[in-house]
């Protein structure tokens, strides 16, 4: 079983029978994540967790979309999810759920960010 992980939201995606000819340059998970790529905005808001991450030893993601887009901020959480797992894959962070460090990224419910220990 070959598993990869979206370059755009960071969710694991596994080898289909259509991605046989090329896996190798499969970067992302769907047609959505493709058209968004990595755009700048995404970048900031990575760079702004670990910022903030500097002053505090943990975090709650909508604490972060409410600081960054205070009229509109429930509907960027998914980019501020994507931009955490992102992270996570880049080992610069931790995502922790229930006190306990995530192990699969295709996690579901509130979910706090921590400094890498």
């Amino acid at each position: 079983m070959d598993l990869k992980h979206c370059a755009s939201c960071g969710r694991p995606f596994e080898r289909q029978k259509k991605f046989d000819k090329n896996w190798d340059e499969i970067k992302y998970c769907s047609a959505k994540c493709r058209r968004e790529k990595l755009e700048k905005k995404q970048l900031d808001i990575e760079i702004y967790i670990l910022k903030r991450l500097r002053d505090v030893s943990n975090i709650c993601p909508s604490l972060i979309a409410k600081e960054l887009f205070s009229k509109n901020w429930k509907s960027e959480m998914e980019a501020i999810r994507c931009a955490s797992r992102r992270l996570h894959l880049k080992e610069s962070l931790q995502i922790t759920q229930n006190k306990k460090i995530v192990t699969s990224l295709n996690f579901k419910g509130p979910i706090r960010l921590q400094k890498k220990s």
